[in-house]
């Protein structure tokens, strides 16, 4: 791949980066470092790894394994999924009473978990995109059957969904606008895509692997131009120094003990509570940026 110039802005002026990581030497790829746009910001990992490296890495269990589908980061998923489900909600309209969602990049289905606990709508299904079967599997055993839908990538249905979240997934893959694009004629008239990744994470995580792209605000807008989309917020948002490993805070070092406690509990209202006050969701920030898109009217 062409590195030379910006998959966003097409400029060519570009800087290398570390790639802070410990993982970087992963048997299916190897990144040495981050290639930078010097114009919009945007970020590549380099090498870029190829498509199919990345779909044995995300297939075989690699990602999921281990701690990272405990059930104390599984409830954590499930509370920042409400906020996200909240959040949205209020672009759609008053009068959708019944919604079709789609979740790419599903993994442990904490949005789907967390969807079948509103009340201001049905659900009437919960489609996922997941490419590792253990993680549907697990998704099958926590979701109401008769909602649950599992979506060929390859096969999207087009005027199908009202909400399509791609939620922690951007950075995951090689080309954000060939990406994006493929889920455009799945939306229905009205419908709306959320995006959120983290916000420049390189630059105040020790670990960021296996992230291959990196954003700030102003490249989701310029991507939502791209798949002429019109945005219809933007925002970065969330406490920093709560992505960091470790903290100079004594305060989010005593809230970050009493929350890791409160999930081995899984005291659900407890740790939402928490989760705001380390996380703040709602708050200006810069841990995560976000947009809000819908087709763009001809």
């Amino acid at each position: 791949m062409d590195l030379k110039a910006c998959l966003i802005c097409g400029d060519t002026s570009n800087k290398t980066l570390p790639y802070p990581s410990s993982n970087s030497n992963f048997k299916y790829f190897k990144i040495n470092g981050i290639c930078e746009c010097l114009k919009c910001g945007f970020g590549r990992a380099v090498p870029v790894p190829t498509v199919s490296q990345l779909n044995k890495f995300y297939t075989d269990g690699s990602y999921w394994g281990g701690n990272s589908s405990s059930n104390q980061l599984i409830v954590h998923n499930r509370i920042q999924s409400f906020y996200r489900i909240d959040h949205i909600l209020k672009f759609l309209r008053k009068e959708k009473t019944s919604l079709n969602v789609l979740d790419v990049g599903a993994g442990t289905g904490a949005l789907g978990w967390s969807l079948q606990k509103f009340r201001q709508f049905k659900l009437a299904k919960y489609n996922i995109i997941e490419s590792d079967d253990n993680m549907i599997r697990y998704i099958s055993s926590h979701v109401t059957s008769n909602t649950l839908n599992v979506i060929d990538g390859n096969n999207i249905p087009s005027n199908s969904f009202d909400i399509i979240f791609l939620n922690h997934v951007l950075e995951h893959v090689i080309d954000p606008i060939q990406f994006v694009k493929k889920f455009v004629p799945a939306l229905t008239e009205g419908g709306k895509i959320y995006i959120e990744v983290p916000n420049k994470d390189h630059l105040f995580k020790s670990d960021v692997f296996p992230h291959t792209l990196f954003f700030e605000e102003n490249v989701l807008k310029l991507l939502a131009q791209k798949c002429k989309l019109k945005v219809l917020e933007s925002r970065t948002f969330g406490n920093q120094e709560a992505g960091r490993t470790t903290t100079n805070s004594p305060l989010l070092a005593l809230y970050r003990r009493f929350y890791s406690a409160s999930l081995k509990l899984n005291r659900f209202t407890i740790c939402r509570f928490l989760n705001n006050l380390i996380f703040r969701y709602n708050s200006i920030g810069s841990l995560w940026t976000s947009v809000v898109l819908e087709k763009e009217t001809t």
